[in-house]
């Protein structure tokens, strides 16, 4: 939004250190785009490293720095559900004039600017405790037919399907440790006050629906929600520009060079489910997505972290019916 970067230039512009073991070459929109080969570190990184002053301290930076990627046989893309979020703010407080990290510039230019509460890094009270599915729920549910009225969507063979899928996400890597230590399956590591006060940008937003929908109505509208614009028409452009396909998991996915998602539904004759919409998903159900189309904003985070639901599958339904009203008004 101010110049700083372009998503074409290569990292070690900003971070020579990042050159080390043979990175020299990767771009940023590689990173966006989770082509960086850095999906697993060789070390596990302590929930306290990830605090605000630790990390100008450089002390996931050095981490980073000594890392050797790594790439699928199936191409570069790979999916840093953790990882991308701590390269990109090594990169941010590095080009940042006063050295913020993302979660400082998210409150006080966004969060603040549009009074929404979307947050990486906090103490507030109002986002916990949050309950999770515990695994024996989830699968005697699975058990009981839609019929009569089970609380999940999958039964018992889709849930195994989903499962598999869900292990290739945290697997984090061929004998590669964690992200985090303390980090299993469940993921209950990330409701802890620890985890919430650090910094994983990509990983532990930590946002009510209605702050996620403000952000995502001001994408939706080229970067302007109600008079207050968080990011210019220019910027706007580049972070959706340059849209391309790759296998992310176990399906075709087209990210820009911005690093958000662009949607294509490839069948919608029952819902135009995300059709049209950008932006991504967040673990256990929430969604923060824009359609630039029809400039709506959607913004959901369950109740209940529905962390078996790999694509989110209740807010696509109803990001369908949400177009599809606005197209009847």
């Amino acid at each position: 939004d101010k110049g700083l970067i372009r998503y074409t230039d290569k990292i070690v512009k900003y971070w020579p250190e990042f050159a080390e073991n043979g990175k020299e070459e990767t771009t940023i929109a590689d990173l966006m785009r989770h082509e960086a080969g850095l999906v697993a570190f060789d070390q596990s990184v302590d929930p306290q490293t990830l605090q605000k002053d630790n990390i100008k301290n450089n002390e996931v930076g050095v981490v980073i720095e000594k890392q050797t990627q790594s790439f699928p046989a199936t191409g570069k893309r790979e999916y840093h559900a953790v990882t991308r979020g701590w390269i990109a703010n090594e990169i941010f407080r590095r080009v940042h004039p006063s050295g913020s990290t993302i979660g400082e510039h998210l409150k006080n230019s966004i969060s603040d600017t549009l009074d929404a509460r979307v947050f990486i890094g906090t103490d507030d009270e109002q986002y916990s405790p949050v309950v999770s599915m515990s695994k024996s729920f989830i699968l005697r549910q699975s058990l009981i037919p839609k019929s009569l009225g089970r609380a999940i969507d999958p039964n018992f063979h889709e849930l195994a399907g989903l499962m598999n899928g869900f292990r290739k996400i945290m697997k984090d890597g061929k004998d590669k440790p964690p992200a985090l230590v303390g980090l299993d399956i469940s993921g209950k590591l990330w409701n802890t006050p620890e985890i919430r006060k650090g910094e994983s940008p990509s990983a532990n937003g930590n946002c009510s629906a209605r702050g996620l929908a403000k952000v995502a109505a001001a994408m939706a509208n080229g970067g302007t929600f109600q008079g207050k614009t968080i990011l210019n028409p220019e910027a706007w452009k580049a972070l959706h520009a340059e849209p391309i396909d790759g296998i992310l998991v176990a399906n075709s996915i087209k990210f820009t060079q911005g690093g958000v998602a662009q949607f294509e539904e490839e069948d919608t004759s029952r819902t135009d489910g995300r059709s049209g919409f950008y932006g991504w998903m967040g673990f256990g159900g929430s969604v923060f997505q824009w359609h630039p189309e029809s400039k709506i904003g959607f913004g959901y985070t369950p109740t209940l972290l529905t962390w078996i639901d790999l694509i989110n599958n209740k807010a696509r339904l109803m990001q369908g019916e949400v177009i599809k009203c606005a197209r009847n008004v």
